[in-house]
């Protein structure tokens, strides 16, 4: 055959031809033949990627079609294995279940060429796990053309593809390939993959409606029927799970093993198995093994000593559902043979170490019923951990050793109550009163409860010496921050400290400047659809100063909001470096958090008035919402020089009069600069521009119920600021009413934290919106977790949007925003803005509409009050007043009551009196036996453990604000 017959085949057709063709070829011949034909294919794949790259698959494109299939028929039948071992069947067949589907030509090719590299090219088939044919593979085999694959991904493929023949069933199937139920089926409880699921626990459920396409539903009627043996059967699925120790590849086993119903008999004689199995990793695992064991206790068929070695491990696991369930069986032990109680208390004695109270009460309980039997065990052993029982339980164990006496110790103070005390009465205004010393002394003297520290922000200190921050000094280092940046940047103060070297130092232009920006040039080359905000403005900036190149404004478009001021804020920055003209940033923080040092801004203003240059408007009004509250009366006296209205502004920021000449929105910007909170400006202005610019902002809030497309309502929390943002055209340039406008924007969050941090509400106030939008991507629901950050600063006072912001990140189902919700908790606990009431009314009317899940609220305030006694005590006065605004008691409830059981048995105090009627609604089940036991706590002498480590938290306050004060008036 030549090559332009057999071009005309592949291009013309038809297949049947070309196959008949190629079946006569000898190895010559196709040698010669498949140089031509590799060149072909070359070609044809080049020519269609040229017109369609446009195209993800152009697999399916090219090789889809009649002659695509038809040249890659003739590769398989003349082309060497370099070739070959490119083409996979979905390049040679129709899918099976297609009407074209017709494996005869490859297999004919294939019969008669009889290639060495085709067992390769099954393992290479065999690899591409969810799109081989593998009913065309189990052919191969079956006509002897190749060896069977000794390989997972083999079984692994018949798995996946065992409705290969949809017109019959999986039974069917496997009873015309006979050798599959001598093999191959029992090498699916061989493997063990490193990776992938073997079968998913779903085919256990689809069995009940679509029988024939089950595979434990198959297996178990094919026992039944006599072609699998149904001893092995059994052996085979423990034995599956003694080998996977990963849930994936553990559930549908243990299932299956249940589905085949052991009778007692067969659970008898499995019983070693079973054994150990309690010491898998798995705990669905150990929990299937504890049901078979307890059916063969009943029938007095366990092997006891066996039992009692192996059960030890069942109280490592952390579920406690099944460290309950073995201590029931040892019960039952116990009871039937009494012999053997002193060996099981032994064991229960050991199982007191499981971290949950309901365990070690079970276990307590249990010890009582044969402390007469094995007193003196219990008495050696338990007196020596009985510490390190949980609160609620250590009385119970002090009345089994007979100690009714003795009451469980709480944690010793690490600071001794009369030194805080000395240091606190020293203390002196207005400090006292801001860190609420005398509030915790009269909670100390039991003359009032514990209060929460209330400050004026602005009053206080907040240029913390160890947040300073440097500006860059030199391009080197410019350059070499930049490189880093654009690779990743999600810190806003080092954005801005870029942003601010590039202003300081655009003049700068060394020979040598176009060689040290190389690396840095083609990192910033990527597409910027790639990067987040900060990163794409970035970029821009870096390609103007370093290319001349004009602006590309990426962040223009965005209309009434932030970003569109800091796009314009940027462009003015752009357009004077790319003049050369050097300048530093009036807005550049000095501090972390966003904070500008008066001083600083000072030494900047003068800058400009020397060099004869006027701060851009932007940068300027930016810059006044970042001075810190720190020695702005002593800056004021340096500032009287300055000139221009800029000038006036920056007084008037800093407490100097009102001058004429400032009005509009840069004079409504400075007094919002100075007063942050005033009700009303005296500013004069020709419009109200809305919330935060003459007035401020309030903020009222309703819970709106909604439906989603599944017609499933749920309730959502609207969060409406008064008095509402004028139009744009009037408000673009004012960001204390701009940051009311609430965008998600990827990459700003945590910058936009920065524009106002005297004021952090609007902040607040965006990441409770969240809630509202109704986002349906989980990476959007993420972003919560950047609305934290301002809490962990202890100087930012706890308002009631940043109350619903945390009670909101509490309750969420993302463990990014959970875990930094319930760090910053546990910050706000130990410095005294958080005592409980004022987020548990918060949490309560979250409650009320179903918007927390108990179960999830009560896990992470388990993490906080394990931070100290002061965290359990608040996380209990949180939980008691939220759960008093419950209509109704939830199934839930148990998971709260079992927590306040143990954070109240540590404290020794009662439950409220307000949360009472709670737990009298409460009277079966779970929940009714801890409100039994929690109704009997009865309050003990008056305990100042918890009050101590309030007191030391609101002297190290206190200790931080001297200081920074101290250093401040040094460095004046």
């Amino acid at each position: 055959m030549t090559t332009e017959e057999l071009e005309h085949l592949i291009l013309k057709g038809p297949t049947e031809e070309l196959v008949a063709a190629l079946v006569k070829l000898n190895e010559p011949e196709r040698k010669k033949l498949s140089k031509h034909l590799a060149a072909m294919r070359k070609k044809i794949t080049e020519r269609h990627a040229e017109r369609n790259s446009f195209m993800n698959n152009l697999s399916v494109y090219i090789w889809g079609r009649p002659e695509g299939r038809r040249i890659n028929l003739a590769m398989m039948g003349i082309g060497p294995w370099t070739e070959t071992k490119r083409i996979r069947s979905t390049d040679l067949l129709e899918c099976r279940h297609h009407q074209n589907y017709d494996p005869q030509p490859l297999l004919q090719i294939l019969r008669h060429r009889r290639p060495d590299w085709l067992p390769k090219w099954v393992e290479k088939e065999l690899a591409e796990r969810f799109v081989n044919d593998w009913g065309f593979i189990r052919l191969l085999i079956r006509e002897g053309l190749c060896p069977k694959p000794q390989s997972e991904q083999y079984i692994l493929g018949m798995l996946f593809a065992h409705l290969y023949d949809r017109t019959k069933s999986l039974k069917d199937n496997l009873l015309e390939d006979p050798e599959l139920l001598t093999d191959e089926i029992w090498k699916i409880f061989e493997l063990c993959p490193t990776r992938g699921t073997i079968l998913d626990v779903s085919d256990i459920t689809i069995g009940e409606s679509h029988p024939d396409a089950s595979w434990a539903v198959t297996l178990k009627t094919l026992a039944a029927e006599g072609h699998l043996d149904r001893r092995r059967l059994l052996e085979a699925s423990l034995g599956s799970l003694t080998r996977n120790t990963e849930a994936r590849n553990t559930a549908w086993f243990c299932k299956f093993h249940e589905l085949l119903e052991p009778t007692v008999e067969e659970r008898g004689r499995l019983q070693t198995t079973y054994l150990q199995l309690l010491s898998h990793r798995v705990p669905v695992v150990v929990g299937m093994a504890l049901d078979a064991l307890k059916i063969v206790e009943s029938s007095q068929q366990l092997n006891v000593p066996e039992f009692m070695r192996s059960v030890e491990v069942v109280f490592h696991l952390q579920p406690k559902a099944h460290p309950l369930a073995a201590v029931k069986l040892l019960g039952k032990l116990a009871t039937r043979e009494p012999k053997r109680q002193r060996d099981v208390a032994a064991v229960l004695l050991r199982g007191l170490a499981h971290p949950h109270a309901q365990v070690q009460q079970a276990i307590v309980d249990l010890l009582a019923r044969f402390n007469k039997a094995c007193k003196d065990v219990i008495a050696e052993q338990l007196s020596g951990v009985i510490t390190s029982l949980a609160p609620s339980v250590q009385a119970s164990a002090h009345v089994l050793l007979g100690q009714t006496d003795k009451v469980s110790a709480g944690t010793e103070s690490p600071v001794a109550l009369d030194a805080l005390l000395k240091e606190a009465e020293q203390v002196v205004s207005p400090w006292r009163e801001w860190a609420g010393i005398d509030g915790v002394l009269g909670a100390i003297r039991g003359t009032n409860p514990l209060s929460s520290v209330a400050f004026d922000s602005m009053s206080v200190p907040r240029l913390d010496p160890d947040q300073r921050v440097q500006p860059i000094q030199t391009l080197d280092e410019l350059i070499e921050r930049l490189t880093v940046a654009v690779e990743s940047l999600n810190d806003p103060i080092e954005y801005e400290l870029l942003l601010d070297g590039l202003s300081r130092l655009c003049d700068q232009r060394p020979a040598d400047f176009a060689a040290r920006l190389a690396p840095l040039i083609r990192r910033v080359e990527k597409p910027l659809f790639l990067l987040p905000g900060m990163q794409i403005s970035l970029n821009d900036m870096i390609k103007s100063w370093a290319l001349d190149a004009p602006s590309t404004e990426v962040i223009l478009e965005y209309g009434n909001s932030l970003l569109a001021f800091q796009s314009k804020r940027l462009s003015l920055i752009t357009a004077r470096m790319r003049q050369r003209q050097a300048a530093p940033l009036c807005a550049c923080p000095t501090h972390r958090l966003g904070w500008i040092d008066p001083q600083e801004m000072l030494h900047r203003l003068k800058w400009y008035e020397e060099h004869g240059l006027e701060p851009d408007f932007h940068d300027m009004v930016q810059g006044l919402l970042r001075l810190a509250p720190d020695g702005r009366a002593e800056v004021l006296a340096q500032a009287t020089p300055l000139k221009g209205r800029y000038g006036s502004a920056f007084r008037y920021a800093l407490g100097g009069p009102l001058e004429d000449e400032l009005t509009g929105v840069l004079g409504m910007i400075a007094g919002r600069a100075r007063h942050p909170f005033a009700e009303r400006l005296d500013v004069a202005t020709s419009v109200d521009y809305g919330p935060d610019a003459t007035h401020a902002a309030q903020y009222t809030w309703e819970f709106i119920k909604s439906s989603d497309s599944s017609s499933t309502s749920k309730t959502v929390i609207s969060v409406k600021v008064h008095p509402q943002p004028a139009v744009s055209s009037l408000i673009h340039h004012v960001p204390t009413v701009l940051l009311h406008n609430y965008r998600v924007f990827d990459g700003w969050n945590r910058w936009a934290g920065t524009v106002w941090p005297a004021n952090p509400q609007p902040f607040f106030a965006s990441g409770v919106r969240l809630q509202y939008r109704s986002y349906s991507d989980a990476q959007i629901k993420r972003q919560r977790a950047e609305y934290l950050d301002p809490l962990f600063d202890p100087d930012v006072p706890f308002s009631t949007m940043a109350q619903w912001l945390l009670a909101l990140a509490l309750g969420a189902g993302e463990p990014e925003v959970t875990g930094l919700a319930v760090d910053a908790l546990i910050v706000l606990i130990r410095d005294g803005r958080c005592v409980g009431p004022e987020l548990g009314e918060v949490m309560g009317s979250l409650m009320a509409v179903n918007e927390l899940k108990l179960n999830r609220i009560a896990q992470h305030l388990e993490t906080v009050g394990q931070a100290s006694l002061l965290h359990a005590y608040v996380c209990s006065q949180m939980l008691q007043i939220a759960c008093c605004r419950l209509q109704e008691n939830t199934r839930d409830l148990h998971h709260v009551l079992s927590r306040l059981l143990e954070w109240l048995s540590a404290l020794k105090q009662p439950v409220r009196e307000d949360f009472k009627p709670v737990l009298d609604k409460v009277t079966t089940g779970k929940a009714g036996q801890l409100s039994k036991r929690l109704k009997g706590l009865a309050p003990s002498s008056h305990d100042n453990v918890y009050l101590t480590e309030a007191l030391e938290g609101r002297l190290e306050r206190i200790r931080r604000w001297i200081a920074s004060h101290r250093t401040s008036q040094k460095m004046d």
